[in-house]
């Protein structure tokens, strides 16, 4: 075959005469079409030397060999009804449209001119000679012409160019740890970088034109929650978080990033997408969310009991009166305070002591509801808080079953010991309608429990208790009671 005159090496003088150098190298290209065609008639097409498909009138095209698959960047033996227009400028899927249309009508072979790539794809030019398929029928009107395809000699230094660009972007997102995905707008991935291919388990080789969600999923469809058709429908930045199984078994997440790839008019070309394993972050995170809840179990409970502390206690009980004083029902508070409990830290030690008063803790815990609270505030001193009482004595009822509930001695250190407690009740509204008030007066009517000779419970004023001594106290324990109100 003849060289193609190369315009750029034309003398100066000659530069009026470039329309004519073009001519040349058309007249060139349409001898090398003659030469190509007739052996790819006489043969299989994948067997032709050049780049050739077969389209319809739409501009699907139904065949192609291997040459066309790769210059157009399509998968070798997989043509899922790809329109040739789409690997096209966008500007010439038309001109091709209306060029196989009169192909097909007047059976004159054609040539034109187009564009193969779309942003961020670097564009190739392309000489398209298309040619009406020979009718196997007479009767049956065309319907398909064969196309082929030849790169633009005039080209070539910009598309060495654009290989030293190509080069170095692609040799750039590598030098990046994380895996990085350039998509287009078609799903068809553009760029790739070594730790995306790792990921992938990808082996090294040209990826451009191939389907993302078939390279990172091994699907054939889009995945359900496809962080690139967010980016494509809204335009904006979007994230996911995914857990995968590693490979020791263990779970990491994965962040991933998708941002809008945009051309010079700001429209939407593509999709960048990032993905960072978060694992240790995560990980780190939960440590210190569990940190701080320890944290905030430390300041506002015991340690010994698990039992709330002061300090949430009266954060409790100011919300159990406020909603008593909502609901008009009845609270109360019974302060519990263990009898000669002194005397079992001085002889066995406070070891003993502290297993006492977790022992302690259980039982009353088991006596209240759910909804009502037991906390240690300080000692060997309780507090419960009950809430929503129906009437006033069945705070008696609860302090009784409390009494009842250290009848049993305690299994400590291999010795059994008997220890009571000494209980007050203030009652909500009667006693107090705050804090302060009513643990001042619970308090009060514990002592006066103590000086009745312990392992008993008190209410702290006679107008609340007459009417149901007779049901709540031990026999004798009404004229006690009475003899000290007089006095």
């Amino acid at each position: 075959m003849d060289a193609f005159v190369d315009p750029t090496d034309c003398a100066l003088a000659n530069l009026l005469a470039l329309p004519q150098c073009k001519a040349r190298n058309r007249a060139e290209l349409g001898r090398a079409g003659q030469k190509l065609r007739a052996p790819a008639e006489s043969r299989d097409l994948d067997d032709a030397p050049a780049a050739y498909a077969v389209v319809d009138r739409q501009g699907r095209m139904i065949r192609m060999n291997a040459t066309a698959a790769q210059l157009l960047g399509v998968e070798p033996g997989r043509l899922p009804s790809l329109f040739l227009g789409t690997r096209l400028a966008a500007e010439n899927a038309h001109v091709l449209l209306d060029s196989v249309a009169r192909v097909l009508s007047t059976g004159e072979e054609e040539t034109v001119e187009v564009g193969l790539g779309r942003p961020p794809e670097p564009q190739r030019d392309l000489r398209l000679v298309i040619r009406r398929e020979k009718r196997r029928q007479a009767q049956v009107p065309p319907t398909a012409c064969r196309i082929l395809f030849s790169e633009s000699a005039e080209m070539a230094p910009a598309r060495a160019a654009d290989a030293v660009r190509q080069g170095f972007l692609q040799s750039v997102i590598d030098g990046i740890a994380d895996p990085v995905l350039v998509i287009g707008t078609d799903h068809r991935v553009l760029f790739m970088n070594g730790a995306a291919r790792a990921a992938a388990g990808e082996p090294a080789g040209p990826v451009a034109g191939r389907l993302c969600y078939r390279i990172a999923c091994g699907r054939d469809t889009p995945c359900n929650h496809c962080l690139a058709r967010a980016v494509l429908a809204d335009g904006a930045v979007a994230k996911e978080i995914h857990r995968r199984p590693g490979a020791n078994g263990q779970t990491r997440w994965i962040e991933a990033v998708g941002a809008p790839l945009r051309g010079p008019a700001g429209e939407v070309l593509g999709v960048i997408e990032t993905f960072h394993d978060i694992t240790e972050h995560v990980t780190l995170t939960e440590r210190l969310k569990g940190r701080e809840r320890e944290l905030t179990r430390l300041a506002t409970h015991d340690p010994l009991t698990g039992l709330p502390n002061r300090a949430l206690f009266g954060d409790l009980l100011e919300q159990t009166l406020r909603l008593a004083e909502r609901e008009q029902r009845h609270a109360a508070l019974l302060f519990v305070d263990l009898d000669r409990f002194k005397s079992v830290n001085d002889s066995l030690g406070h070891a003993a002591g502290d297993q006492l008063l977790i022992q302690a803790a259980r039982r009353m815990r088991a006596v209240v509801r759910t909804s009502d609270t037991v906390a240690r505030l300080g000692g060997d001193e309780f507090a419960v808080v009950l809430r929503a009482l129906e009437q006033a004595d069945d705070a008696g009822m609860v302090a009784r079953k409390l009494v009842e509930a250290f009848e049993q001695p305690f299994a400590v250190d291999g010795r059994m010991l008997s220890v009571t407690a000494s209980i007050g009740i203030g009652l909500f509204p009667q006693d107090g309608t705050d804090v302060d008030a009513l643990l001042r007066h619970a308090d009060a009517a514990m002592y006066r429990a103590k000086s009745r000779g312990r392992d008993t419970f008190r209410y702290y004023t006679k107008r609340i208790t007459e009417p149901s001594l007779d049901s709540v106290y031990p026999q004798g324990a009404l004229a006690d009671l009475l003899e000290g109100v007089r006095q």
